[in-house]
């Protein structure tokens, strides 16, 4: 890969809303795409402090770009990499190459599988933890920081929004636009709010990048983003409307 190329990996989902399906069947050599420069809302700790990278699946992605920033800049990090086989693991000989017995391979064929606790006791006493995967992983590596009281060292990234057991109807007031929306269960208040015609900035949908914070005027929200920082939740009053939700029956935003 040379500095003037992006490399990308895409998992086909069949159950997902369309894109990586279409990726896989649209895209081939010599397409041509019009495309934003690459954000990054998933950084590196700037300090010294060793890096413990946790990947499942294609949440090797971010992980993989993480784990080449910091061999080559001379830091300490240790990459644990999971999948159901090696087979089936994107970019696995490579990653073999490059980090030798920096990386660590769990695989459910071969009886490995990752186990976050293990990984949290063997690591460094002032590691920074980088976790990307699916849903299953990112909760157990939220259950082992807060065990652990490590939360202000755990990061983490979703590649789809999480999901809420027993959601209910939650009226959301849009004060500028005066409209009241009802957002249901199998519903998020971005999409909601969209379909009723009120525009409102996002990208990620997952409750990763903030592009969506919205100011609360009214109401108390069930924060379940990963972007906000606690001040920005409560002297600034934001919640991410893409993944969060309300304690209260009613919520008032400013839209």
């Amino acid at each position: 890969m040379t500095p003037a190329t992006w490399e990308l990996a895409v998992l086909a989902e069949t159950d997902g809303s369309g894109g990586s399906v279409a990726v896989h069947r649209l895209y081939t050599v010599g397409l041509r795409l019009n495309v934003h420069p690459p954000g990054n809302h998933f950084p590196l700790h700037p300090d010294r402090r060793p890096a413990v990278l946790v990947a499942g699946g294609i949440g090797i992605t971010p992980i993989r770009a993480m784990a080449h920033a910091l061999h080559s800049s001379g830091r300490d990090f240790s990459l644990h990499y999971a999948g159901r086989s090696v087979a089936e693991m994107a970019w696995a000989d490579e990653l073999k190459r490059d980090f030798g017995s920096r990386l660590s391979l769990h695989t459910a064929d071969a009886g490995t599988r990752l186990d976050m606790a293990r990984i949290v006791a063997g690591a460094p006493t002032d590691a920074v933890f980088y976790v990307c995967g699916p849903a299953r992983l990112l909760a157990a590596a939220q259950t082992v920081a807060h065990e652990q009281g490590l939360q202000d060292r755990l990061r983490f990234e979703r590649f789809s929004r999480a999901h809420g057991q027993g959601d209910t109807s939650v009226i959301v007031e849009l004060r500028r636009s005066g409209l009241q929306v009802e957002v249901g269960p199998g519903s998020t208040l971005l999409e909601a709010i969209e379909a009723a015609g009120i525009a409102v900035p996002a990208s990620c949908r997952a409750g990763t990048c903030g592009t969506c914070a919205t100011k609360v005027l009214d109401g108390t929200p069930d924060h379940r983003d990963s972007a906000l920082k606690p001040e920005e939740r409560t002297r600034a009053g934001l919640m991410c409307v893409c993944v969060s939700r309300a304690v209260t029956p009613r919520l008032a935003l400013d839209l």
